[in-house]
């Protein structure tokens, strides 16, 4: 089973790519991180994961093997870098 974390709804394609993921048999989405906390807060809900306002605590959990990257384009290479040293796999769309 591959853990995967979303980081943000902000990008057009994340609700879509959070659809392929939840249709693959060996995926689990559990937690959602969003630079707008009411947004993501609302999408974790709808995706039944956790919401995690830091991003650092988000990328320490244990359940996290890899990440969706759709935060703004000025955040990706911050976001990026910070799950690279957690040893986070990265999807990102750039």
């Amino acid at each position: 089973m591959l853990n995967v974390a979303m980081i943000s709804k902000w990008h057009v394609h994340a609700e879509g790519y959070a659809k392929h993921l939840q249709s693959h048999g060996s995926v689990t989405i559990t937690s959602v991180w969003d630079e707008n906390k009411d947004r993501g807060r609302a999408w974790a809900g709808e995706l039944g994961a956790d919401f995690e306002p830091d991003l650092d605590t988000l990328l320490r959990r244990d359940d996290v093997d890899a990440v969706v990257i759709d935060a703004p384009t000025s955040m990706h290479a911050e976001v990026m870098i910070a799950a690279a040293h957690a040893g986070k796999h990265i999807f990102t769309e750039k």
